[in-house]
């Protein structure tokens, strides 16, 4: 009994100790009711944004949005980093000052962080798994070789173009030299010379022939389309100039529509000048041509925003999953708490029951379901405890009187009362009786009356015998040297199926000793 009051005074005095520690941090740090409703809200909406950006449905988002958005998702992590801390500062304070249910509270937390962790690990492994393969099959080497193949395939095209016309501006200046040669150029027949040159144009599928001097003057103007034609640039024909005559220079499609190519070659006439000519191509093939040329830098873009794709994928799940995790753990927490509170009050109250305050009673919460319903049970016991302790302290109290009077009454009997139990041993003796049987009335409780007063042992023997209520005789005994003639009387009563006896005896030796003499 000891003990046990020394260990609920301990746990006592441990549960103050930790409550004066928790009054130093917030309120609403150990309630946690707005905290953790402001985290959900916030988590949710974090959620909700960063899943919708990282979706297919939008094809770019800003990075500045995504980076805002991580920022708001790992401060929302803090903050039920932060919650869960302060809970299991909280559990494990009770687990070091061994408080009640607090090694369960323990077990229920790292089993439902266990049940939290797992998931999330799992589903996160899954999901960056799926998305690397995805990744993979996009940018695998079979799709790299299908984009190389068709990139050949186009600059081929293109090449054979700008070789075809090449070559259809060497012959045509190559013609000019002939024709300045034999007299019949620009100078000597100018009109046979300039329908010469739109003869050319219009033989080899050209869209215009344009023919400068070495000042930069269109001397000769060939042109089978009426369209706008735009003329090289400076740089152009500056390095044509400088290459000399019959070098030539792709000048690429024209500036404002992908309709034709343009060329350029010197010329050996005309102070070193140049002509310029124009190949029509179908707008739609020359718009494909060059995207397909222009796979090459994509395909690196691509490679550079998927690695860029994961990074952001990784960052923003990472955090996703963090917060759902803590999430999962501050419910599991929440849950354990909720499970656990009940439990410890019953264990405390057990506790201090054990140690023998019968008045303890456990707070029973609508919360608290069939735990509740054990608490009132375990109440409503600990009431009846209660009751039929009082109930046998007050009958012990009246036993007591009730022995104290019969006492007193014995002990002015002159005549030797001694109560039997069923088995023969005595109860109660008066001082009358120590005194007959030469024994301290005190020490003769529990004894047998065979082994205090063996002489009546055939006559107890009798009254042990139904239907004989009472029997009596005359013993001689002998104690401390002396001899007396003890008249004795059993009497047998039964309560409830148990026998109990009542022995008297009354010393008859003078009475006997005076009938003697008068005889």
């Amino acid at each position: 009994m000891k003990n046990s009051e020394e260990v609920t005074q301990r746990q006592a005095s441990a549960v103050e100790r930790l409550k004066g520690a928790r009054k130093l941090l917030p309120s609403w740090v150990l309630s946690n009711t707005t905290a953790a409703t402001a985290l959900t809200a916030a988590a949710m909406v974090a959620f909700i944004s960063t899943w919708f950006l990282l979706s297919p449905a939008v094809e770019y988002a800003d990075r500045s949005l995504l980076i805002a958005l991580i920022v708001a998702n790992f401060v929302i992590a803090a903050g039920f980093a932060s919650l869960i801390g302060v809970r299991v500062w909280h559990v494990w304070s009770d687990r070091r000052n061994h408080l009640a249910g607090s090694r369960t509270h323990t077990q229920l937390v790292v089993l439902f962080s266990i049940v939290a962790v797992a998931p999330a690990i799992i589903a996160f492994l899954f999901a960056f798994t799926i998305l690397r393969s995805s990744l993979n099959d996009v940018f695998g080497e079979r799709i790299e070789n299908y984009q190389q193949t068709a990139r050949d395939l186009a600059n081929g095209l293109v090449e054979i173009k700008a070789a075809e016309l090449q070559q259809a501006m060497r012959e045509i200046a190559y013609d000019i030299r002939r024709n300045e040669a034999a007299g019949v150029g620009l100078e000597a027949t100018p009109i046979s010379f300039r329908q010469y040159v739109f003869a050319q144009a219009e033989f080899r599928d050209l869209a215009a022939i344009l023919i400068f001097d070495g000042a930069d003057n269109l001397i000769v103007r060939a042109e089978v389309a009426d369209r706008r034609y735009n003329l090289p640039s400076s740089a152009n024909l500056n390095s044509l100039k400088k290459a000399g005559a019959g070098e030539t220079v792709l000048v690429g499609v024209n500036d404002e529509k992908n309709d034709m190519f343009r060329g350029a070659i010197g010329l050996e006439d005309y102070d070193g000048g140049y002509m310029v000519v124009y190949q029509p191509i179908d707008e739609k093939t020359t718009s494909r041509l060059f995207a397909v040329s222009a796979l090459r830098d994509d395909w690196e873009e691509a490679k550079i925003g998927r690695s860029r794709a994961e990074r952001i994928f990784l960052a923003g799940y990472v955090l996703l999953a963090v917060i759902i995790l803590f999430g999962a753990i501050w419910v599991g927490l929440w849950a354990a708490t909720r499970i656990v509170q009940p439990i410890g009050r019953l264990v405390h109250m057990a506790e201090r029951v054990s140690a023998g305050d019968l008045r303890s009673r456990v707070e029973v919460y609508k919360r608290d379901g069939e735990l509740g319903v054990l608490a009132r049970s375990m109440n409503h016991m600990t009431a009846q405890l209660q009751t039929q302790r009082d109930d046998l302290i007050e009958t012990n109290r009246q036993f007591d009187l009730r022995r104290r009077f019969t006492e007193a009454v014995l002990s002015g009997v002159s005549a030797g009362v001694v109560g039997l139990s069923p088995r023969g041993r005595v109860t109660i003796a008066n001082r009358s009786a120590g005194f007959m049987l030469g024994a301290d009335e005190t020490k003769m409780t529990g004894k047998s009356l065979v082994q205090l007063l063996p002489e009546a042992a055939e006559l107890f023997e009798h009254a042990r015998l139904a239907p004989f209520d009472v029997v009596s005789d005359q013993i001689e005994v002998e104690r401390d040297g002396r001899k007396r003639v003890l008249n004795i009387r059993i009497v047998s009563d039964e309560v409830e199926g148990a026998r109990s006896y009542v022995v008297t005896f009354d010393d008859i030796s003078e009475l006997i000793s005076a009938q003697r003499s008068a005889a």
